[in-house]
């Protein structure tokens, strides 16, 4: 969009590569159409390897990021791993040191037992406090570190999260009578009554009998208007 001067030229270039896939897909002037395509192409090569070369830039910003977040977790997963192994070195260090006390302190056994555990833990809290303390702050999912020419701002100030949706069916007063159901225009055999959908046009996933309920929707509108 930002390559045009207008929203309005925008819309028409869309409009065209509709036209343009339609004609592709259904066989309609396909020489014509592939002659345009080839035009556009001529005259616009510039602009072409211009939008693609932002797309690699793009594609490029978006693997620096995922990149650095696959380091980032694999460097987590390393320094748990290290805390884990630091706590059993501990541990068993901690249970050699208590034996030999018990072995050679002349003081009660629960003394000793009770002291040991409470250095033990005096020694994990501070072991905790050294791993909260030499942390990384973790990076937003979309930093304002400048990567290439883009800058990422953070999510929270991007995305509001508002209230959740819920779904209302929404309620027509057509002024005339009730449509009737689906099912009982099928009982009917209403569609029978319209003109059939050829197989092009059965887009959307539209059928025969909803083609028809809408005939019937217009039919009635306003039939009991009261002004």
């Amino acid at each position: 969009e930002e390559d045009f001067n207008s929203l309005e030229e925008y819309n028409d270039y869309l409009e065209e590569v509709e036209t343009i896939v339609y004609n592709l897909t259904y066989g309609i002037d396909e020489e014509e159409t592939r002659l345009k395509i080839e035009s556009y192409r001529k005259e616009n090569k510039t602009l072409i390897m211009k939008n693609r070369a932002k797309q690699s830039r793009e594609a490029e910003i978006v693997n620096a990021q995922l990149q650095l977040e696959t380091t980032e977790a694999e460097e987590r997963r390393q320094r748990t791993q290290q805390i884990e192994e630091q706590i059993n070195k501990n541990k068993k260090k901690t249970k050699e040191l208590l034996i030999d006390e018990l072995m050679k302190s002349s003081r009660p056994a629960e003394e000793v037992i009770a002291q040991d555990t409470a250095t033990m833990k005096q020694d994990l809290e501070q072991q905790q406090l050294h791993d909260e303390a030499s942390q990384p702050a973790g990076k937003p999912l979309y930093s304002t570190e400048q990567v290439g020419q883009v800058v990422f701002e953070p999510l929270s100030e991007i995305m509001e999260i508002g209230e959740l949706y819920h779904y209302s069916p929404l309620t027509f007063d057509l002024q005339g009578p009730s449509i009737p159901l689906i099912n009982e225009i099928e009982r009917l055999n209403c569609p029978a009554h319209c003109i059939p959908l050829e197989e092009t046009r059965r887009g959307g996933g539209f059928t025969q009998v909803q083609a028809c309920r809408r005939l019937l929707e217009d039919a009635y509108t306003c039939l009991l208007f009261d002004s």
